[in-house]
């Protein structure tokens, strides 16, 4: 471990914030566990004062990280955009945004050896809020079709094609099942970073979540959560919404294939579009397919089945995973640029954790290197 000066200057106190929110520790939970005041805390965090070794080892060992991770630069980003859901913790929002955050140092540091696709993601100039309607997010939905190729029929990996189009994307527990997802446009690597919330047993969730967050980053670039009324913020996410819902259901080629409106005609085409049967009849109903009063037939069938919590084909379908950060690390590691050790003292976070965010097999980052010789077995 690296031993830091009293008031040493490159003490960034941001990147504390981080760490403390990605545990989810308040600064008193945090200040009691170093034996300090949580105005202390506070103190360090705000960069008024710098920590001593002593006060800098104590933080290590309570936030599970390593020194160095206080001497990365980057500023705290408020440009996030949620999955609205009352139940949703303000503490479980930041914790969401801090390991957010730990993907851009990730990224900030592999991109150094690697290089990642290419941005590639379609210029929509959607204006303000106000201004965006119904028919111009279809029109998103199919200009982002258009412009990755992929044609009007289901999509094989949503996952993968904001991979392809240069996002970072982590997928991982957080700890409560009604968070969904969280994105941003990053200043640090100049690329869109996505954290999906893998706490859902569902696959088809889960690539909605994604499609949702994809809405957001095309739509809603320009657009400052944080300056939102609620009612302004529960319109963006239901814009959102409603282009996931396009993106991954183009209306001719869906309204096509609902060629009859029984429940059980939903799961057989639930397998082709990789779409939840309630997010089809809400697609159905949008589209004009049948009204209201049969929408909500359907989803009392859907109760009296007890398909509400869990739907047909939901263990079968199989999620889909991010790939560029842990086959990033795989080829620095594998191909002699870095070590193990080496690259986790770099980024100033432990194995877990980088095994985590990356989707990386659990151990990896602590496998020892085989030995270049060994004894011969004479048995």
């Amino acid at each position: 471990m690296k031993v830091m000066a009293r008031g040493a200057p490159g003490f960034n106190g941001v990147r504390l914030e981080e760490a403390r929110l990605a545990r989810g520790l308040t600064q008193t939970s945090l200040a009691q566990m170093v034996g300090r005041d949580s105005s202390t805390v506070s103190a360090w965090e705000a960069g008024r004062q710098s920590p001593d070794w002593e006060g800098i080892s104590r933080l290590c060992n309570a936030l599970s990280v390593r020194a160095s991770l206080f001497e990365k630069t980057g500023e705290a980003c408020s440009d996030h955009y949620f999955r609205s859901n009352s139940s949703v913790t303000v503490g479980l929002q930041k914790k969401s945004k801090a390991r957010l955050r730990w993907a851009e140092l990730l990224e900030s540091h592999l991109s150094r050896w690697v290089e990642f696709a290419d941005l590639d993601f379609p210029n929509l100039d959607m204006g303000a809020l106000a201004q965006i309607d119904d028919q111009a997010i279809e029109e998103a939905a199919e200009q982002c079709r258009d412009h990755w190729n992929l044609g009007t029929g289901p999509i094989k990996d949503v996952v993968a094609i904001l991979e392809n189009a240069g996002a970072i994307v982590v997928k991982e527990e957080l700890g409560g099942v009604k968070m969904d997802g969280v994105s941003a446009w990053s200043p640090d690597c100049q690329r869109p970073v996505v954290l999906l919330a893998s706490d859902k047993a569902s696959a088809v969730r889960s690539r909605f979540d994604a499609a949702h967050e994809l809405g957001h980053l095309v739509m809603h670039r320009s657009i400052s959560p944080d300056q939102l009324s609620k009612a302004e913020y529960a319109e963006m996410e239901r814009q959102a919404h409603r282009f996931a819902s396009a993106f991954l259901l183009p209306a001719k080629t869906f309204s096509r294939d609902v060629q009859r409106m029984e429940l059980d005609y939903f799961i057989s085409i639930k397998r082709r579009w990789r779409v939840s049967i309630a997010g089809m009849i809400m697609r159905a109903h949008s589209l004009g397919i049948f009204g209201d009063e049969y929408k909500e037939r359907l989803f009392k069938y859907m109760s009296a089945r007890g398909w509400r919590r869990a739907e047909p084909l939901d263990d079968e379908l199989i999620a889909e995973k991010p790939i560029a950060l842990a086959e990033a690390i795989k080829l620095c590691i594998e191909g002699g640029i870095f070590g193990r050790e080496e690259f986790l003292s770099a980024v100033g976070l432990e194995s877990f954790d980088v095994e985590s965010l990356a989707c990386l097999p659990r151990g990896y980052l602590r496998q020892e290197a085989a030995p270049v010789v060994k004894l011969k077995d004479f048995q």
